[in-house]
């Protein structure tokens, strides 16, 4: 994420886990301290994607200005 946006004018990030709700406030810690502005939301993923990726799997979602180059 920090290497792909420019966080200047956005408000939330989320993030969606299934089953591993440790990982995914370690992530929103992590997001946190470089982001301190950004209002990050956790939810859980469904039955049906979550059968599809499996336990312990996460996503980041965000928009944003994209940086140059990346």
């Amino acid at each position: 994420m920090k290497a792909n946006i420019n966080a200047e004018g956005m408000e939330y990030v989320f993030i969606s886990h299934s089953d591993c709700i440790k990982d995914a406030i370690i992530l929103k810690d992590m997001i946190n301290e470089e982001y301190p502005s950004l209002k990050v939301i956790i939810g859980d993923i469904g039955p049906l994607i979550g059968a599809h990726v499996g336990p312990n799997s996460l996503v980041l979602c965000y928009m944003g200005n994209v940086v140059k180059g990346s």
